[in-house]
């Protein structure tokens, strides 16, 4: 049933696709090349990770970011944030090999961000669910690349001109090239770990794909593909937390195979149908995803009602790698007499 929001506002208010040029994205698949810790507790121990496949988050600065008494942020500072490798635990003279590391999940921890909103679906085969798709919301984008969809290469079928100085060429090369190893004759899979209930794990064109643990689902050939999971819940889901948990493993069915990655968490959420909240600073406040509804405003509740064109601002808190969002967004009016009257109505 379609409902609408009024507030008063008085007085002051493809899946496996050869790809012909790659751009950055925000997850990638590539394999662990460092053999030896350089860093951290376990400082020269062998890299439990090594030779492994791994999921790995592009931070990307598109921009320059200044800073006070320090040198800018640039391109040149690009880098991959390694999720849910194979990491160390317990005493340095007697560690344990565990198969996550204090990164594990996204939104990555650091940020403080909240879970990734699922959004009602309007389309295809997944029309009327809530599915995870790219929003305002930072780590939003589900789709995954090889590493080497960026690297500068001519092939019978693929040009990049991803060059010296490029932002992708930044990215391959970062961590001392410790992801550039190449993925020949590998095809990557996604098995599924653990997942809560409510979640269903589909692909463009299935709608489950990952069911129980163990199911797999091939998503290409490790040094091109691109892969999209759709992960999805009914409407009714009750608002909450949900959780999925997946590993990268080698299923080309080579004699040697490239050891299984880490266990990887993603994060998602159901909300509650958007409302508008006014603060008295005339900001109008709403959730970041409010993608199914348009904003409208009226002098009177009986209107006549007309799109709001101001575009919102996403709300973020400071801190961390990057700026955590809150989850809301808000626009902000100029004072004026008299009264207006917001609304968010469904399409």
């Amino acid at each position: 049933m379609k409902r609408n929001l009024i507030l008063s506002l008085a007085a002051a208010v493809s899946f496996g696709a050869t790809l012909s040029q790659a751009q950055l994205i925000t997850f990638y698949v590539g394999q662990d090349g460092l053999a030896t810790l350089a860093s951290g507790t376990y400082k020269g121990l062998p890299n439990p990770n090594a030779g492994r496949l791994s999921f790995l988050y592009a931070h990307a600065y598109l921009g320059v970011t200044e800073r006070v008494n320090q040198p800018p942020i640039t391109l040149f500072n690009n880098h991959y944030h390694s999720i849910g490798i194979y990491t160390y635990t317990g005493p340095v003279e007697a560690p344990v090999t565990v198969p996550t590391n204090a990164n594990f999940r996204i939104p990555e921890a650091s940020t403080g961000q909240l879970p990734l909103t699922l959004v009602a679906e309007t389309n295809g085969l997944f029309a009327g669910k809530l599915v995870n798709k790219k929003t305002v919301e930072n780590y939003s984008d589900p789709r995954i690349r090889s590493v080497h969809d960026i690297l500068p290469h001519i092939t019978a079928t693929a040009t990049n001109q991803f060059g010296y100085g490029s932002a992708e060429y930044v990215m391959f090369y970062s961590s001392g090239g410790r992801w550039t190893n190449r993925l020949d004759g590998v095809v990557v899979a996604m098995e599924l770990v653990e997942k809560s209930p409510e979640l269903r794990v589909g692909t463009a064109s299935q709608l489950e794909a990952l069911v129980h643990p163990g199911d797999r689902v091939t998503m290409g050939n490790g040094n091109s593909f691109e892969f999209t999971p759709v992960v999805w819940a009914e409407p009714t889901t009750a608002p909450g937390t949900y959780e999925l948990k997946f590993k990268l493993v080698d299923v080309s069915g080579g004699p040697s195979p490239l050891l299984e990655s880490g266990i990887v968490t993603f994060w998602y959420r159901v909300v509650p149908e958007p409302e508008l909240t006014v603060a008295k600073t005339v900001t109008v406040m709403m959730p970041a995803i409010t993608d199914g509804y348009v904003l409208e405003e009226a002098p009177t509740v009986e209107g006549p009602w007309t799109a709001v064109t101001t575009a919102p601002t996403i709300e973020t808190l400071t801190g961390g790698h990057s700026a955590a969002q809150t989850g809301n967004k808000f626009i902000t009016q100029p004072g004026e007499p008299g009264s207006k009257f917001y609304r968010l109505r469904k399409l």
